[in-house]
């Protein structure tokens, strides 16, 4: 059973190689995360700040936990940049 709701697709992750799909604004702009430094671009992609995985702190996911740290600290230093 499902639960809870489903949420829409952000605009610049929907599909833009359709005839018509400029109108509409799909795809516009999307960043392509390889093509930034560290493979990593800060970009919406839930309509809503949402977790759905939090890494335990043993074995391999004690590195991933470190990875999504330094991500979210990287982001929340733009967002401070960006406000100043």
């Amino acid at each position: 059973m499902k639960s809870g709701r489903t949420l829409p697709v952000p605009k610049h992750l929907r599909d833009a190689h359709y005839q018509g799909a400029k109108e509409f604004g799909h795809g516009e702009g999307y960043q392509y995360s390889h093509d930034f430094e560290g493979g990593w671009v800060d970009q919406q992609y839930l309509p809503d700040e949402r977790r759905y995985y939090e890494p335990v702190d043993r074995g391999f996911e004690l590195e991933i936990r470190r990875r999504l740290e330094e991500l979210r600290q990287r982001k929340a230093a733009e967002e401070g940049e960006k406000t100043e």
